[in-house]
């Protein structure tokens, strides 16, 4: 049987099998590039045990943890989700699941090893309830992948893990009317900032969305905007073999146009005139800015890569002066550019970021305004089907659960809205008029002077108290006033009776 072996290679370490034979030459196999020789060994062990099972998982194999959610990252994850979510699910593993039980066997792992884990991180972090629920989606992703596919456990011990209780920040907000122009004032000599805000409050842009847009999308003609691409800032490894979504200070980053978040990410919406001429207006400062600048006006031009996991990016080149583009180069328009052209992608809101939460002293995140701007159309009654349009939601429960805030101006409406169209007039109860229907239909079922006699209770008010009451109320009943029959030989009914005053009643009795 082949053995692992693992020597050092200049500064990092390299693992070495040999195979079988083929052709009758034995063919060996190795990679280099680990930083020490344990993981080059670990490395080794489960490249040898694929290669023995012909690249499928034994399923009495013993494997780590860490070994097993490193092949579920690059056997799953890397080909089935997206680069942004290669690198968050990455990071979790990495900072908050292997430190835990990264070193146990998988076999081993049970559920009350891993609801300890989840708690522990809450308690140690208190991370919100968005972020310990990405965490236990990674947990319950991995194990799931564990049993399904690699066929190495029988149960997953993750499925019963559950949240520990969280409370919700409400972090989350719409800006008031207020709060919007201080943020703008604050920034309308910082155009690339300042339009990037109008966009997401205006058209409910995302971040990514709002800096990746160049100007053939925009239509200032029709007023329409069309959504087909994000930035986002990745990072290049040799070791890796491709783009992807590096550790920061560990590795250069560059930006790229990527696909949207979603198909229905992918929209056109019409823009209303405010931000049409706004966009108008600044589109022209941008072409005065480029003759001014001249040949040091930037320039900027995009090259078709492929990410980590094989999907389509272009790549950002920004060139000044008589630099020359790579030949297959594009070249492009940024809408949100610096005075000389200078793209800062998404980063050009950290600034505004800390200005707006520390100087302004107004809670603030970028995302706040698309979600002011989903909220706004919602509290003065637009269409829901077009505002989950708008924002581009495949689902229209993510617009009403995520984005729409039960606002004190919707709660007003919606109590004028059914006072205006459902409310039903409600009579007041009168307890000493319910007492006197009460007192008559007793009186004529149970007293002998009335039962010797005959007399009893039309059918109307015997089976409806409202009967009687609306007769009350209509024939001048008030709580000075007592019920009385006109003839003493007839039934209670409405042609019958009457409400006199209490000298009235004495005066019959006396007679």
């Amino acid at each position: 049987m082949a053995e692992v072996t693992a020597r050092k290679r200049g500064s990092k370490w390299e693992y070495r099998f040999e195979g079988i034979s083929i052709d009758g030459k034995r063919k060996q196999y190795s990679k280099s590039g680990f930083k020490t020789k344990k993981e080059a060994m670990q490395a080794g062990v489960l490249a040898l045990n694929e290669y023995n099972t012909s690249g499928r998982i034994l399923k009495d194999m013993n494997i780590s943890v860490s070994d097993a959610f490193d092949y579920w990252l690059n056997n799953y994850v890397t080909i089935n989700l997206a680069d942004s979510t290669l690198a968050g699910y990455s990071n979790i593993v990495r900072l908050h699941i292997l430190p835990w039980i990264g070193k146990y066997n998988v076999r081993s792992v049970d559920t009350m090893i891993l609801q300890e884990m989840i708690n522990h991180i809450y308690k140690e972090s208190h991370y919100s309830k968005a972020f310990m629920g990405n965490i236990l989606k990674v947990l319950k992703g991995g194990f799931k992948f564990f049993k399904k596919k690699m066929h190495i456990i029988q149960y997953s011990p993750a499925e019963d893990v559950e949240l520990p209780m969280i409370e919700e920040n409400g972090r989350l907000h719409v800006h008031s009317e207020w709060e919007l122009r201080m943020i703008l004032e604050r920034f309308i000599t910082s155009p690339y900032q300042y339009y990037g805000l109008l966009l997401a409050y205006y058209a409910g842009l995302r971040v990514s969305e709002a800096y990746g847009l160049t100007w053939d999308c925009i239509d200032l003609n029709k007023g329409t905007l069309t959504i087909n691409k994000i930035i986002k800032k990745l990072s290049t490894d040799s070791q890796k073999g491709g783009i992807h979504r590096g550790i920061r200070g560990q590795a250069h980053t560059s930006w790229y146009y990527g696909a949207c978040k979603t198909k229905t990410s992918f929209r056109t919406i019409f823009i209303g005139s405010t931000l049409m001429e706004g966009l108008r207006k600044y589109k022209r400062q941008q072409e005065e800015n480029s003759l001014e600048y001249g040949e040091y006006y930037k320039r900027h031009y995009v090259t078709e890569q492929r990410t980590q996991s094989g999907r389509r990016v272009f790549k950002l080149i920004t060139l000044s002066g008589e630099d020359l583009p790579p030949y297959d180069a594009l070249r492009i328009y940024p809408v949100l550019v610096k005075e000389n052209g200078e793209f800062h992608g998404t980063d050009s809101m950290k600034y505004p970021s800390k200005v707006i939460n520390k100087e302004l002293g107004i809670d603030f995140k970028f995302h706040d305004m698309r979600h002011t701007h989903a909220t706004l159309l919602i509290e003065n009654k637009a269409p829901l089907k077009d505002v989950q349009e708008r924002l581009g939601h495949s689902d229209i429960s993510i617009t009403m659960n995520t984005y729409v805030t039960n606002t004190e101006k919707m709660k007003d409406e919606s109590v004028k809205i059914f006072e205006d169209n459902a409310a039903l007039q409600i009579p007041q109860y009168n307890g000493r008029l319910h007492g006197i229907w009460i007192s008559m239909i007793n009186r004529c079922k149970s007293s002998k002077t009335y039962t010797g006699k005959g007399i009893t209770v039309c059918q109307e008010w015997a089976i409806s108290y409202s009967a009687f009451r609306d007769w009350a109320m209509e024939s001048g009943y008030d709580d000075e006033k007592y019920l009385s029959r006109k003839s003493k030989e007839d039934d209670y009914s409405p042609d019958n009776c009457e409400w006199v005053s209490k000298s009235e009643v004495k005066n019959t009795k006396r007679r």
